[in-house]
């Protein structure tokens, strides 16, 4: 784990639990201060209240933002892994940390849709996503698409079942990617179904 992210050339996201504990002595943490300063970007993902300034867990946060670590908040608390250059995955296999060893995937097809969910998910402070409320007055139409989309229905389908030309239905999903900052259709759809905004 250490060297894998020692190595990196170009980039590493880190998502940190918030059980989990963040400390220097963590061997993904102590990569990224032990990388110098190569020019490798580094994004640390923790959850809402894990990185408070009077925890350890907010001063190791404090540090690593000093070596201008990039620090994000996740929706919700994910599994321990590592993102290395787009091509390599390590995942803790306790979820929490890597004393129980870790998972290694490289060159897996779906390493760079994980890396664009995670920048995708990102809150900024005050983000009225945190609270699980749609960001946006929701029209019953937009309710509608919102719906179909978190359901993962083709355009073709959800169009024909909401009595919308194709393209009219298109145009709506195009505005909520907009909205959303959603590069696919399917990203969309995962956005809306994690955070509840249509029942």
């Amino acid at each position: 784990m250490y060297d894998a992210v020692r190595g990196a050339q170009r980039e590493v996201i880190l998502t940190i639990p918030g059980e989990s504990a963040l400390t220097r002595n963590s061997p993904d943490v102590e990569a990224v201060h032990d990388m110098g300063d190569r020019g490798t970007r580094v994004h640390v993902f923790v959850p809402p209240g894990a990185d408070g300034p009077g925890t350890a867990q907010g001063r190791e946060l404090a540090r690593l933002a000093a070596r201008q670590v990039r620090i994000s908040r996740t929706p919700q608390a994910t599994t321990r892994m590592a993102l290395i250059d787009r091509r390599s995955l390590v995942v803790a296999e306790n979820e929490r940390d890597y004393e129980d060893g870790g998972m290694v995937g490289r060159q897996l097809p779906f390493i760079g849709m994980i890396a664009g969910s995670l920048v995708s998910g990102v809150l900024p402070s005050g983000d009225p996503r945190e609270t699980g409320g749609a960001p946006w007055h929701l029209e019953p139409r937009t309710q509608e698409v919102l719906r179909q989309l978190a359901h993962g229905a083709t355009d073709e389908a959800a169009a024909r079942e909401l009595g919308m030309a194709l393209r009219t239905y298109r145009r709506v999903v195009c505005r909520i990617m907009t909205r959303l900052q959603a590069r696919s259709r399917f990203q969309a759809g995962i956005m809306v179904a994690r955070r509840d905004w249509v029942s």
